[in-house]
């Protein structure tokens, strides 16, 4: 029974309780990979561009990974929220993802390793709950 049998795909996936902040400004994705990283067991924050996801960290909030989505607008992308982060809290975890690649083709030529790896580990949207699942548990325990 091909239903059942994807049924016991998604109870295998991997899960956990950690904290994520979400940094997505296209409503209907911030929203859909909230309900993927909920009903996996996260606790999930939301921001809908990098200066809010700054605020909220600046409120002390303790998270354990930040999800953000490379093109945004407000003047931040991805990569200089993740150095931001990086910078202020280095001990967070980050994972980027993006539909678009020529950003992170410019990037993969830099020296700053910190932004290399990201460059290389980011998630390609779009991406289904299995792929989230993967990839942030994959964050979380590098």
């Amino acid at each position: 029974n091909p239903a059942s049998i994807l049924a016991k795909k998604k109870q295998n996936l991997p899960r956990g309780n950690e904290t994520i902040l979400v940094v997505e400004d296209e409503g209907a994705l911030r929203d859909i990979a909230a309900s993927y990283l909920e009903h996996l067991g996260y606790v999930v924050i939301l921001a809908f561009n990098g200066q809010q996801a700054i605020s909220i960290l600046e409120e002390g909030r303790q998270i354990d990974l930040l999800f953000s989505d490379i093109i945004m607008p407000g003047g931040m992308d991805g990569y200089q929220l993740a150095e931001a982060v990086h910078e202020t809290y280095p001990s967070y975890k980050v994972l980027l993802t993006s539909g678009f690649t020529k950003k992170l083709e410019d990037l993969l030529g830099t020296k700053n390793a910190a932004m290399l790896r990201l460059a290389e580990n980011y998630l390609h949207k779009p991406y289904n709950q299995s792929e989230l699942a993967i990839a942030v548990r994959k964050a979380l325990d590098s």
